[in-house]
């Protein structure tokens, strides 16, 4: 429990809060990849802002907004 986990170990979800681009970033990391099950699961949101844009492909940009 006091290695870093690997991407393997957890799942992106892209979120979108007007149903047309994304606009959040989620990632969920199940029991035991990086805690004691007792814990749960572990959620993280962060939003799209400038400076995630910037790192997005540019084909892909269009479909990512920043979150007001």
């Amino acid at each position: 429990m006091t290695a870093c986990i690997g991407f393997d170990s957890v799942t992106v979800i892209l979120g979108s809060s007007n149903g047309q681009t994304f606009d959040r970033i989620g990632f969920l990391v199940p029991p035991y990849a990086a805690g004691p099950y007792a814990e749960g699961d572990y959620e993280v949101t962060l939003p799209v802002t400038p400076a995630v844009m910037k790192v997005v492909k540019p084909q892909y940009r269009a479909s990512f907004s920043i979150m007001r």
